[in-house]
């Protein structure tokens, strides 16, 4: 009779779904008793419960799990229900909140709504080749919840360091509906500028908002841009939405450093820009624009790419002696490299015979081929190959440097 109720349970259990298996058919063996096992425990979860399985703009089929915000992907969730539960989910979540308070100084408001996916790790449509998670606000579609997308790995990670990061994104985000005054991760407080990507320092904001107004800083901002497309032929298109936060370094130099002034920061979501006023409202230095071709390119090509080719086409904005006379000929043992050199004179070597080669490269062949080296690597070409064959291997037989070392 026991055997015959179990029997009744897992039939009914299977008819609430036909998306899950979870028994064998191999009545009285030991294989039925260890999945009869798995199955009452999924049982005891959801039972009761309408399971809603969906599916992402991918076609990837996702469950979501009763009671809660979280959507874990079918297969996942397959293996291991419970593992999903709505309490051991939250659980981690919880954890996380807690360090990304203790960062952040502020709390994560309970009562405004954001959703988080899991994926498995091999999901390469959602996050491509280098992200492991990413905050999407959703501000395009009104009536629909911002949400974080998250690597099963790193949702599981003991530590919560990407969920964390995805976290005060999304306070960031929250924290603008109420307030445009953010902190950021060392506890800077921060004025966001409505309408657009920029953050500015509180306490430069207090001393000068007609300075940092939308339309000074959208100015300096077009004028990065046109800069840009100029000198190496990218344009810099909207979607590219990567905030720009003015600050001035704190007291342990933890922003910037002791000698950088500004500086592309990639993260688990987008990236940012920060920069000093000084450099900012420059002229002289280009920083802006140097600093938004480093993130144009990460648009494009992620860390698919070559440092010094990185750097030699960003230094395009810059003037063209600030690091040696740009008569001089390259160093080859810098050239093309894909290290930062440590001593400060190497490193002026490194940045100018980047510089050198791509000015030379780009007024061979024209601004055209910059966008051509993208495409290629893009395709999955090596970016130095991908050069060499663009005309830089000409470029560095003309210079009479050797080109088999590259």
């Amino acid at each position: 009779m026991k055997l015959k109720n179990n029997l009744k349970k897992l039939i009914a259990l299977s008819l609430l779904s036909a998306n899950f298996t979870f028994f064998s058919t191999t009545i009285g063996s030991k294989n039925l008793n260890n999945n009869f096992a798995y199955a009452y425990s999924y049982s005891n979860l959801y039972l009761n419960q309408d399971i809603e399985v969906i599916r992402d703009c991918y076609n990837v089929p996702l469950v979501h799990i009763p009671g809660s915000l979280f959507y874990v992907e079918k297969k996942l969730f397959d293996r291991n229900p419970k593992l999903y539960s709505k309490n051991n989910l939250n659980k981690i979540f919880k954890k996380a909140k807690r360090k990304a308070y203790n960062k952040l100084g502020s709390t994560y408001n309970d009562n405004v709504e954001v959703e988080i996916y899991i994926y498995d790790d091999d999901n390469i449509e959602e996050f491509g080749n280098i992200l492991n998670s990413f905050f999407i606000s959703n501000e395009t579609y009104s009536d629909e919840l911002p949400y974080i997308k998250i690597k099963r790995s790193h949702f599981f990670d003991k530590n919560c360091t990407s969920l964390t990061d995805e976290i005060m994104y999304a306070m960031h985000y929250l924290c603008q509906e109420k307030s445009n005054v953010i902190v950021d991760c060392y506890n800077v407080p921060l004025i966001q500028i409505p309408d657009t990507l920029f953050y500015v320092e509180k306490k430069l904001f207090d001393r000068n908002p007609e300075l940092y107004s939308k339309d000074n800083l959208n100015k300096k901002l077009n004028e990065a841009k046109e800069k840009i497309y100029d000198k190496i032929g990218l344009a810099y298109n909207d979607d590219i939405n990567v905030p720009i936060y003015i600050q001035e370094d704190n007291d342990g130099n933890e922003i910037f450093g002791k000698t950088t002034n500004a500086t592309f920061c990639v993260s688990n979501t987008f990236g940012k820009i920060r920069i000093k006023p000084s450099r900012f409202f420059s002229s002289e230095y280009n920083s802006l624009a140097h600093e938004m071709i480093h993130a144009l390119l990460f648009y494009y090509l992620g860390d698919n790419i070559n440092l010094g080719i990185d750097e030699g086409l960003a230094t395009q904005v810059n003037d063209l002696d600030s690091w040696g006379d740009i008569d001089e000929l390259p160093e080859r043992s810098v050239l093309l490299s894909n290290f930062y050199p440590s001593d400060r004179e190497d490193r002026l070597k490194f940045y100018h015979s980047n510089q050198h080669i791509v000015l030379n490269w780009i007024k061979t062949e024209g601004k055209e081929v910059v966008p051509k080296f993208i495409r290629k690597v893009q395709r999955g070409v090596d970016s130095v190959k991908a050069f060499l064959s663009l005309g830089g291997k000409k470029v560095i037989k003309r210079l009479c440097l050797d080109v088999n070392r590259y």
